[in-house]
């Protein structure tokens, strides 16, 4: 008599191994937006922060685990150092750490999540979690580079400085707030979708934000392919 299988869970997709990286992004998108005045906001942005590092890195294989934490723990601990101090310096070395610490995660999410196996909910999870993974990373450079070329990006119209300082008038927002304008830029520059509300200025800010553009669009191409080609070959096989 053939085993009887039981029916998975609707929360089974909890406990894989990206999902914890997910809810991350959700809680910044729908959460944050109703908390990005006050003490309540710069606290989630950190966390959203330094959660997405640690999320990451634990989602990474053991053998990589430990190397990938010895760059995300000195850069979450840095971030909130920046957050409690307002110190530039303190922001700067973790957007370096941070950013040697994410692109190491996009490269190993990124081999497990395009194995040449059966396209599963996992695989589908770590494509999405390395999209999410490059709009973190591209407003890390973003924030370096507001940091070392102040005034290389601007908001609305006319163009206003980015809060990221305390020199941009808003000292109690410093970092965080500015850190999250230069996140929403970086996403909508990802998807290739530009509402205005920040622009680039210098020729630095222009360029990257180009790359960053031509980043999403050759990702999203080059996964949607090998995801589709991965699915009608194993579907094939089992034919």
């Amino acid at each position: 008599m053939p085993r009887r299988v039981a029916p998975a869970s609707p929360l089974s997709w909890i406990r894989r191994r990206y999902s914890a990286l997910l809810v991350m992004q959700l809680v910044v998108f729908l959460v944050y937006p109703f908390m990005i005045d006050g003490p309540a906001g710069i606290a989630l942005m950190g966390l959203f922060i330094t959660g997405t590092l640690l999320a990451a890195a634990f989602s990474l294989a053991p053998a990589d685990r430990n190397k990938n934490l010895a760059l995300a723990v000195p850069a979450a601990l840095l971030i909130w150092t920046a957050i409690f101090t307002t110190s530039d310096l303190a922001l700067q070395v973790a957007c370096v750490l941070g950013i040697l610490c994410v692109w190491a995660q996009i490269s190993k999410i990124l081999l497990h999540a395009l194995q040449i196996e059966r396209v599963s909910l996992e695989k589908v999870q770590g494509s999405l979690a390395v999209f999410f993974l490059l709009g973190l990373n591209w407003a890390m450079i973003y924030t370096f580079l507001e940091l070392l070329q102040p005034n290389s990006f601007a908001l609305g119209d006319p163009p206003q400085a980015v809060p990221l300082t305390a020199a941009s008038g808003n000292p109690h927002a410093t970092h965080m707030l500015g850190f999250s304008h230069l996140l929403f830029h970086s996403y909508m520059t990802l998807c290739a979708t530009s509402y205005g509300s920040v622009a680039a200025l210098t020729p630095p800010a222009l360029a990257l934000t180009a790359l960053e553009t031509l980043v999403g669009q050759i990702y999203l191409a080059v996964l949607i392919s090998q995801l589709m080609g991965l699915h009608l070959a194993f579907h094939r096989s089992r034919e």
